[in-house]
């Protein structure tokens, strides 16, 4: 058999091996490309989750910060209520002894 002759019996089984896989190729193209979105989508994801998870603990710290706040600012609160409950009471007496009557 001379080469002509085994090329012309291999070019058919060639086209249609090529025909058969152009659509796999075709259908590989296509996963590939939404392998390369899963990848992308994914790792959007993954940044957007980093962002909430520290903006999560900065919030964390500032609600401990304002729990110490609020606990100083009660503690403040209470001095000067009783301040106040201090004052009033030296105010009852002088107005207690002003509204007496003299002996005179």
């Amino acid at each position: 058999m001379t080469p002509d002759k085994r090329l012309d019996q291999l070019e058919p089984v060639i086209g249609e091996f090529a025909a058969q896989l152009d659509p796999h190729t075709a259908q590989l193209r296509r996963v590939n490309t939404g392998i390369a979105t899963l990848i992308e989508t994914t790792s959007h994801q993954s940044d957007d989750i980093n962002f909430l998870l520290r903006g999560q603990a900065d919030q964390r710290e500032q609600m401990a910060k304002l729990v110490v706040g609020q606990a100083a600012l009660e503690a403040g609160q209470a001095a000067i209520n009783e301040r106040l409950d201090g004052f009033g009471q030296m105010l009852t007496a002088i107005l207690n002894a002003v509204q007496k009557p003299s002996g005179n």
